[in-house]
């Protein structure tokens, strides 16, 4: 093997790992089993040559670093709304719509009703014009609340691509 084939796979193989690191629907749907293959692929580039020992070290405690803040964001996200997961809106326990990952309140036909903006406390805003949003309520927990009322409820859902194969950066 020539070097520049090697520094290419090597460039490839750390690109592919940075990625993986990364992913955070794996992390967030997947938190187990995407930290046990980011060690693997880090045991593997070792066992390969395409990267040094102190390299291999560094990506274990990166993996590790992630894996210990996504295992807590998991156990927050159980009680409270968090950024970057999918929730139906419930009104009086009917599905009335649903939260996207950026916090876009859409009604059941996919109109944009509003949008939650992370805050202390997170405020959820709806559309009243094109330009202009009014002040709904605040989020505490998996309520959002007006004027002490409960206004709605979330619950969240995982999105059906969240399941299965979830490292495409791995193979040739």
């Amino acid at each position: 093997m020539s070097y520049t084939q090697h520094e290419e796979d090597r460039r490839m193989f750390m690109s592919r790992w940075g990625f993986a690191l990364r992913d955070k629907v794996a992390f967030l749907y997947c938190t187990d089993d995407h930290y046990h293959y980011l060690l693997s692929q880090a045991d593997e580039g070792y066992q390969l040559g395409l990267t040094s020992l102190s390299e291999r070290q560094e990506m274990v405690t990166r993996a590790l670093g992630a894996y210990s803040w996504h295992v807590e964001h998991n156990i927050t996200r159980e009680t409270n709304w968090c950024m970057g997961c999918y929730y139906h809106v419930l009104v009086d326990g009917q599905v009335a719509g649903t939260l996207g990952v950026e916090g876009h309140y859409y009604d059941l036909k996919r109109n944009l009703l509003g949008n939650i903006q992370n805050g202390r406390p997170p405020t959820l805003h709806l559309w009243v014009s094109r330009f202009d949003q009014v002040l709904a309520g605040y989020v505490d927990g998996l309520r959002v609340m007006c004027d002490g009322n409960e206004l709605f409820q979330l619950r969240e859902i995982i999105p059906t691509d969240a399941g299965g194969k979830r490292w495409p950066y791995s193979g040739g």
